[in-house]
């Protein structure tokens, strides 16, 4: 097994994220300048941009739906690779709720990864001994492919950088 770390990265960060579609919109507000605290008069009544987007987020029934339902995962990589500059994007994405337990396909997506994890433990899949970050105790490619048996897939999109 080959045992990677992140110690040489530059950066690390993390970030909560939404479905796609949401992504997106939230993009296009802030580049709209609706989440602007600056005061604006929409039908004689002083409120912000921010406020307006809220409360019309709170009352449009799309607002409340999303095919995601359980949780994604995004991991972003900037580096190089065969000598250029590159971005690797993994995304999960597991089954609509509608085919993979209704309310509980977030607690399934949880729980799956976890339980992989303890199951390469006692088959002894998992060598190096001790407090470990997974990147240093777990095979990725073994543990996506254990992953993708429970019908949650990593998606890699790969761009090279200028």
């Amino acid at each position: 097994m080959k045992i990677l770390s992140l110690g040489g990265a530059g950066a690390v960060s993390v970030h909560g994220c939404f479905p796609p579609h949401v992504m997106r919109l939230t993009k296009a507000m802030l580049e709209s300048g609706l989440y602007s605290q600056e005061q604006v008069t929409i039908h004689g009544v002083e409120t912000t941009p921010f406020d307006t987007m809220f409360e019309l987020l709170l009352r449009i029934p799309q607002s409340k739906k999303t095919p995601v339902w359980g949780y994604g995962l995004v991991v972003q990589v900037d580096g190089q690779q065969g000598g250029r500059q590159v971005r690797l994007t993994y995304q999960s994405r597991h089954p609509p709720q509608e085919t993979w337990g209704g309310s509980a396909a977030y607690y399934k997506n949880i729980a799956v990864p976890l339980s992989i994890g303890a199951q390469m433990i006692a088959r002894g899949d998992v060598r190096p001994r001790g407090v470990l970050p997974p990147e240093s105790a777990l095979e990725p490619t073994l543990f996506f492919a254990e992953l993708a048996r429970r019908n949650i897939d990593i998606h890699e999109i790969k761009e090279e950088l200028t």
